[in-house]
Parts: C-alpha cells; sequence; structure tokens
C-alpha cells in the first residue's frame, strides 16, 4: 500500500518545476493555484488510489477521473493575473498529467 500523504507532498514539491516550465513568470501563482487544485481533489484521490491498487479501477479510469475534476482547477490567481487562457491551459493539462504519472510511478504501473 502506498503512502498517500508522501505522494501530495511529491506533487507539491513538483509543481514548481511544471510551473516554471510552463507559466514562467507567474510561477508562484501557478503553485499556488496547483496546490489548491491539489487540496480539492486530496479525498478523492486517495479513494481513487486505493481502488486502483485493489484493481476496481484502470489507469486509464484513474485519468478519466483526474481530467473529470478540470472545473476544480479553476487557476484563479492565473486568471487573475491576465495570462492567456492557452498559458493557463497548458499548466492545468501539465498538472494533470502530473498527477497521473506520478501516482502509477508509486502504484509501480
Amino acid at each position: 500500500m502506498v503512502d498517500f500523504n508522501n505522494i501530495i507532498e511529491e506533487l507539491k514539491d513538483l509543481i514548481l518545476p511544471l510551473a516554471k516550465d510552463t507559466v514562467e513568470e507567474y510561477k508562484d501563482e501557478a503553485v499556488k493555484d496547483g496546490k489548491a487544485f491539489l487540496n480539492k481533489i486530496k479525498d478523492d484521490l486517495a479513494k481513487w488510489i486505493t481502488q486502483l491498487e485493489n484493481r476496481e479501477i484502470s489507469e486509464d479510469d484513474l485519468k478519466w477521473l483526474i481530467e473529470g475534476k478540470k472545473d476544480l482547477a479553476e487557476m484563479v490567481l492565473l486568471k487573475q493575473k491576465g495570462l492567456a487562457m492557452a498559458k493557463i491551459g497548458k499548466f492545468q493539462k501539465g498538472l494533470f498529467n502530473l498527477v497521473v504519472t506520478t501516482v502509477l510511478s508509486k502504484l509501480g504501473s
């Protein structure tokens, strides 16, 4: 069984490099928005990880479920800074991929 809290902490640490790569001049806002997203999906993510470990859902299901939480990734601070939606979308997509790949790597998938 994986340590869910370690996954969350690792994800929080990985947001900064993602922010630097995608929205470099607004990295501080992106990090805050990314962490806010993680906090919003934390309970669901814990449940999905357990389900994935128990083979109740597949890797594709996990991807779909995380993608389904797109509305919770509001990116409020980035929008307040007037960042173009294309750049915000690139950061969001990177954030979703980061969550999926980190979870799957911890589960040995």
